[in-house]
């Protein structure tokens, strides 16, 4: 006999719940409503604008918990034969929709009385996943996932998704047991609606960025700034997608230096040590996340062949490590994605 079940299902895949006995919650599934795609692209591309979270679920163990377990993935015979490496380190199997070429890979995770958190991608074996609990004991789980390319794609409509993933806490070790106490219900039945577009935005050539001779001592103290320097990326765009995002990432050597938020990039040539690249968007100014996807809120999806311009400043910024003077380098480069 189980005493807490809690399940997380991504649209459309429907159980018996004739056994069920306690309430029923539900959590919204993480995708959006509506998802544009480019037709042509590369199988095991991301179509969604990175992995998307549910929110944390804290749940605490009835009387009579014996094991926490954890199970999820897809129907099987929809599982397209491709992976995609993922949150983690995990490589996650691909499901089918009911669009051609578009599946959807979840995964799980959990911590129990605030240990590490353990994660699973879903459809790996073994089935379900069985640890020891016992009463009053504190699970934090969180559910995950992303649509993902399989082929080309001719033709939209609503896209329905057969996977899910649960976790439970149960009377027992075993996995077979159908007799609930009360259940708890993640669910959400619906579609998301695929529209298809041709086309993608196009970047114009963004010049090298110069920030001129900069005095040493400036750089009195960790985080002093160097004047900004105002460049930009002019884009134009289709109508037709939701949503345009874009995303800076280090390159040539180049790396992220402390936080992705902070908006820091290392040197990748010169001979000064101990200052970075700071970079902000322009309105507001704040720090850009680095190897993170930021909302183009300029974009109007009904407005064709229109003119984007993404502001940014750019500075040198002192680090804690020991500062040198020279020449300083840092590369980056500048990416779209669409839903």
């Amino acid at each position: 006999m189980r005493g807490l079940r809690i399940l997380f299902m991504l649209l459309y895949f429907v159980t018996s719940l004739a056994h069920a006995h306690g309430p029923e919650t539900q959590v919204p599934a993480p995708f959006p409503s509506a998802l544009s795609v480019l037709a042509h692209g590369k199988a095991g591309d991301l179509l969604t604008a990175g992995w998307i979270d549910t929110a944390i679920i804290s749940a605490k163990a009835p009387a009579g918990t014996v094991s926490w377990q954890m199970a999820g993935g897809g129907f099987k015979p929809l599982d397209s034969g491709i992976t995609v490496a993922g949150p983690h380190g995990l490589t996650y199997p691909v499901y089918r929709t009911t669009v051609q070429n578009i599946g959807v890979a979840i995964g799980e995770g959990y911590s129990l009385n605030g240990e590490s958190w353990h994660w699973r991608a879903g459809g790996q074996a073994p089935d379900w996943m069985v640890v020891p609990a016992k009463a009053d004991d504190l699970v934090k789980l969180q559910f995950y996932g992303a649509l993902v390319r399989l082929g080309d794609i001719q033709k939209g409509g609503n896209a329905k998704l057969y996977v899910s993933a649960s976790g439970s806490f149960d009377s027992s070790m075993s996995t077979s047991d159908v007799n609930y106490l009360a259940d708890y219900y993640f669910s959400v039945y619906s579609s998301i609606n695929i529209n298809v577009v041709a086309q993608t935005c196009k970047i114009s050539p963004i010049p090298p960025v110069r920030l001129g001779d900069v005095l040493p001592t400036v750089f009195k103290k960790t985080g002093d700034k160097s004047n900004p320097v105002k460049f930009g990326a002019s884009i134009t765009c289709p109508s037709g997608f939701n949503k345009v995002f874009y995303e800076i990432d280090p390159a040539g050597g180049s790396a992220i230096v402390n936080k992705p938020t902070d908006g820091n990039i290392s040197l990748s040539g010169g001979g000064a040590s101990g200052v970075a690249v700071h970079i902000e968007s322009d309105t507001p100014s704040q720090p850009v996340p680095l190897g993170q996807t930021v909302l183009v809120d300029q974009y109007n999806p009904t407005k064709d062949n229109q003119q984007i311009e993404l502001g940014f400043n750019a500075s040198f910024i002192r680090t804690d490590s020991p500062f040198h003077a020279g020449e300083a380098e840092a590369k980056a480069t500048i990416t779209l994605s669409y839903q």
